[in-house]
């Protein structure tokens, strides 16, 4: 038995940031995920509803751009699509940067935007995890989200450790944000490092400097008063328990396990598998022949950027029939 066997609902995952498909490291659980994005082009939003995700149990896209409030807001439509942002890139800093020119804004448009909490199909979904890619505008959609993280378990969230944005969310101010919501931090990826606007950039001897970073983050439980605790379901239960089961934190669900309130919500032999390491392993390959590569390669994506990272979940479901797609992980769009 492994821990997802348990699951008798699917894991609610709301995507901020979505393409449509799921970045390699979600895979293992993919089956037992109910997605739900934003796209707030409608026409675009109507395709993806329409279009069959063999990825997920369940996923559904709704026409909204996320933001801290409803409001009307200026959207900047920059010169590689990945950078287009509800912020004003920051030329003072871009520019020093050999990648500065790709956040050239060709135009600005008003978009509605909505909080997460103003969305009533949300507030229906009892959601287990939040993923967060907004270029910049992390904090504001987790100020607009004050009863989202009373639900979630754990948070993926990808922020600048510079400003390339007028204004935008850094990991330090995230840090402060998310601690203070009892949420602590597991895991920290640095996305790789940018070169300077001179003639260092093609040195070997030249690192560059990390722009970006993603981390992972999970509520502190055994910090939540009793009353909390006491209001989870078995299948809210069994859900975070799938979480840590897929991001390798069984230490932690162990933890968890051994909580004399959450732990009253399994059986006696439901707890004897999962202080089973065995109980813990996620699989190395499935069904379809892609997998395999895929999931060896979740870790890895972690290193990439942002574009080439999109790009990769866009085509590995192809590499293995077509070995020399690898050269359009890289393209730009």
């Amino acid at each position: 038995m492994i821990v997802p066997e348990l699951l008798d609902k699917p894991v609610v995952l709301i995507d901020i940031g979505a393409i449509g498909n799921p970045p390699p490291h979600w895979l293992p659980l993919s089956d037992n995920i109910h997605l739900v994005g934003f796209e707030p082009n409608e026409k675009e939003c109507r395709r993806l509803n329409e279009s069959s995700n063999r990825d997920y149990f369940k996923s559904e896209f709704l026409p909204y751009a996320i933001g801290e409030k409803d409001e009307i807001k200026p959207f900047h439509i920059t010169e590689y699509n990945e950078c287009c942002s509800l912020l004003k890139p920051n030329f003072t800093w871009l520019n020093r940067f050999e990648y500065g020119p790709f956040f050239s804004v060709n135009q600005t448009i008003d978009i509605q935007t909505r909080a997460l909490d103003s969305i009533e199909r949300l507030s229906t979904l009892q959601p287990d995890a939040l993923k967060i890619d907004a270029q910049g505008n992390e904090l504001p959609i987790l100020e607009g989200a004050t009863s989202i993280l009373n639900e979630v378990f754990l948070i993926e969230i990808e922020s600048g450790l510079h400003k390339n944005y007028e204004n935008e969310t850094t990991f330090n101010e995230l840090y402060v944000h998310l601690s203070e919501k009892n949420f602590m931090c597991m895991e920290l990826f640095s996305q790789p490092a940018q070169k300077r606007n001179n003639c260092a950039a093609n040195w070997e001897s030249a690192k560059g400097q990390s722009m970006a970073c993603e981390s992972i983050w999970v509520r502190d439980l055994l910090k939540c008063e009793e009353q909390v605790l006491k209001s989870f379901s078995k299948s809210k239960f069994i859900s975070i328990l799938s979480l840590c089961w897929l991001f390798g934190y069984s230490d932690y669900a162990l933890e968890l396990i051994n909580h004399k309130i959450l732990g009253a919500l399994l059986n006696d032999h439901e707890k004897l598998e999962l202080c089973k390491e065995k109980a813990w392993f996620t699989p190395t390959d499935k069904n379809e022949s892609s997998n395999f590569l895929t999931l060896t390669l979740g870790f890895l994506s972690h290193l990439l950027p942002t574009p080439t990272r999109r790009n990769l979940y866009t085509n590995l479901p192809r590499l293995a029939e077509k070995p020399n797609i690898l050269k359009m992980f890289f393209k730009k769009d």
